[in-house]
């Protein structure tokens, strides 16, 4: 198997609620986002995927994100917009633009600062 990583960043607000504590007040983050995709075996050109393929694609799952205050999305209308509800939010969308290709979305992690972040990995 062949896998290929790719990164971005977008700027967005959250307010997590947890247990029974008070919701958070609202606090920015520059997300960072990885995700990994991967094949069985490399096409013609010698890739998985072409890097700018998945850049663009994910571009288009993040487009609501930028710039919004997540928790206020009908994406987070039913969960809290922790990261790792924000990774499986992200990883859903990517997957369905990649169905078809041969290309298995393997993990997504999204990073709220360099040290913490949330990851969804399907089993």
């Amino acid at each position: 198997m062949f896998s290929v990583t790719v990164r971005t960043r977008f700027k967005a607000s959250h307010s997590v609620q947890i247990g029974a504590e008070p919701r958070e007040t609202a606090h920015g983050h520059d997300w960072l986002v990885e995700v990994e995709a991967a094949a069985d075996a490399l096409d013609h050109h010698g890739l998985v995927i072409d890097f700018h393929r998945v850049e663009h694609l994910l571009d288009e799952c993040l487009e609501d994100f930028r710039g919004a205050r997540l928790d206020e999305l009908p994406a987070f209308a039913a969960v809290n917009a922790t990261a790792e509800n924000v990774a499986h939010t992200i990883h859903r969308r990517l997957d369905e633009r990649l169905r078809g290709s041969g290309v298995r979305l393997m993990r997504t992690t999204a990073w709220e600062t360099d040290s913490c972040g949330g990851t969804y990995r399907p089993l």
